[in-house]
């Protein structure tokens, strides 16, 4: 009896082992994971523990798809996973509660994804109330990641959450701001699928350069924790508030001889004079400082990584610098087959705030067929691909015929360093057809008569018009009229800008300072041909602002003369 007692359990023993062995391997693989490159990563529950390590390929959320792109959170995620970190980082949400899968599915549902799986700005930080997208720096991959050093601790001390585009535009990492601080070094939290390493881990240390820095506001208001001591108080810092407005501003020193100091405070405390600068010096500044000391002080922008930093009594406002540009990745050009769609890829940069961008259809007429127009109110890099631009102008609508492809852009350069503002305006044109032969193009020339240089050009289509641009400003002179302007365009064409000396009342179309009968005679002469346009002073005599000459002008003047 007891041998077969015991030959019984031997048979239930082996099964009984067998299913513990599977169970084990099962608790093995769910606490491993392998991501889509079959590369190990660590076990959920200890990831759980620590945010800044989350990996875009982590199992939970590596297979959503962002948007309607079909592109994965595992294969293009390192931009939606760098802005989760932040969004715990910030104090706004937990990571016992929220992750990159609970984030990437509010996304989709709440219009944060564009069609081809890109992040959408400002509609991401719509999650919760207090976090907003800022805006852009753009350094095109330009800067090393030391020179930028500096640049990004001090909008850490402002307050922001920064995610960094690296690796020449094809990778995105989230800033550690806390580490970056205590160490005064700037930290990274990474989304590399290789998990170890992701965080702890210095900016110069993994990428060699910057591409851009994203910048969000906000931070959740926490209460302090009765159980821990008190947060040690933090050293005193030479940067207490920062206004990165001023970016493309330029000042005028007014002092006999002003000194650079290494930091925004006289010598002492680890400030030493950097350089001396003239009286008359213009500087180019990229943002204003207040020291702990309440001292405002502007930071030079002299295009190295050491910084200087100049006291504002010592300067005034001298002017803004237009930086803004329209960079056309792939605009339609040539011949498009009718019915088809067209995705647009152009981008506006500009450290101004973007108030109006415009994409639109014309014919050869310059009429409009579509237009739509955005008022972003933002900085930095605006994409068109991403906005309602590109979803509104629906190539595939347009019939069989020959169009301009048309981006206008506005800025408007405001600073707190004077109660100045000043309105840029930037135009892109792109020739293209629909199910046609497309035609020939010219190029046109706008230049500054008053310097001579090219200030823009257009590639027109044979017998189109050209769109018209602003003239830029001269102290001391006021701009009259394009000379050229107004007819079609059938070869490469110069268009001149004209300016006259000093400002000629309405009317004063020969320029003398009054209006008078000879006025109302020069203007009619002109009208009808006798003399050349340039033989007046066109504003002045441009009566009714249609940028043409008429006989209506002329009995305005007359009118005005015999009042």
């Amino acid at each position: 009896m007891y041998s077969e007692i015991k030959r019984r359990t031997r048979r239930l023993k082996r099964p009984m082992l067998l299913m513990l062995a599977v169970c084990f391997a099962l608790v093995s693989i769910l606490s491993i994971g392998i991501n889509a490159e079959g590369k190990i990563i660590e076990s959920f529950e200890e990831r759980s523990e620590d945010y800044r390590k989350w990996a875009q390929g982590d199992l939970r959320w590596a297979n959503l798809t962002l948007g309607t792109s079909g592109k994965t959170v595992g294969s293009k995620g390192c931009l939606v996973t760098s802005v989760t970190k932040l969004l715990i980082q910030s104090g706004f949400k937990n990571s016992s509660s929220f992750n990159v899968g609970t984030y990437v599915t509010w996304l989709n549902a709440n219009g944060g994804i564009s069609s081809y799986g890109n992040l959408i700005w400002v509609a991401s930080a719509q999650i919760v109330n207090g976090f907003d997208f800022y805006g852009m720096d753009f350094d095109c991959g330009s800067s090393s990641s030391s020179f930028v050093q500096n640049k990004i601790l001090n909008y850490i001390r402002a307050g922001y959450q920064i995610v960094l585009e690296v690796k020449n535009g094809g990778h995105w990492i989230a800033v550690d701001n806390a580490k970056s601080l205590s160490m005064n070094k700037v930290y990274i939290m990474d989304s590399l699928n290789n998990v170890s390493g992701n965080a702890d881990v210095t900016l110069t240390s993994r990428y060699s350069s910057v591409s851009r820095i994203c910048l969000y506001t906000g931070r959740a208001a926490t209460a302090p924790d009765p159980t821990q001591p008190p947060a040690p108080t933090p050293a005193p810092e030479y940067i207490d508030q920062c206004d990165y407005e001023l970016a493309s501003v330029q000042a005028r020193v007014t002092a006999q001889s002003a000194t650079l100091y290494s930091q925004p405070c006289a010598s002492g405390n680890g400030s030493q004079a950097a350089g001396t600068v003239s009286n008359g010096s213009i500087l180019d500044f990229s943002a204003q400082i207040v020291n702990p000391s309440g001292e405002k002080w502007y930071q030079v922008a002299n295009g190295s990584s050491q910084q200087s930093y100049i006291n504002l009594q010592n300067v005034e406002f001298a002017g803004f610098v237009n930086d803004l540009r329209i960079v056309p990745f792939e605009p339609p050009t040539g011949t498009l087959p009718q019915g088809n769609g067209y995705s647009l890829r152009d981008a506006i940069i500009s450290s101004h705030r973007l108030t109006s961008v415009t994409g639109r259809f014309t014919d050869q007429n310059g009429s409009v067929i579509k237009s739509v127009t955005l008022n972003p109110n933002t900085r930095g890099l605006f994409n068109i691909s991403s906005s309602q631009i590109n979803s509104q102008l629906k190539f595939g609508e347009l019939p069989v015929g020959h169009y301009n492809y048309e981006i206008i852009a506005e800025v408007t350069a405001d600073s707190n360093m004077t109660g100045q503002t000043q309105t840029f305006r930037a135009v892109f044109v792109s020739p293209f057809s629909i199910g046609t032969s497309a035609l020939s193009t010219h190029t046109v020339s706008f230049v500054d008569g008053f310097t001579g240089e090219t200030i823009a050009t257009q590639t027109v289509a044979n017998g189109f018009y050209p769109v018209m641009i602003d003239a830029p400003e001269h102290e001391g002179s006021v701009f009259s009229h394009w000379n050229g302007a107004g007819e079609r365009i059938y070869s490469d064409t110069r268009i001149t800008a004209i300016y006259v000396s000093g400002s000629c009342p309405m009317g004063d179309a020969d320029g003398n300072g009054s209006v008078t009968v000879s006025d109302a005679l020069v203007v009619l002469r002109c009208a009808i041909g006798v003399i050349d346009e340039q033989e007046l002073v066109f504003y002045a005599a441009d009566m009714n602002g249609d940028g043409r000459l008429s006989v209506s002008d002329a009995v305005t003047v007359l009118r005005l003369a015999m009042m």
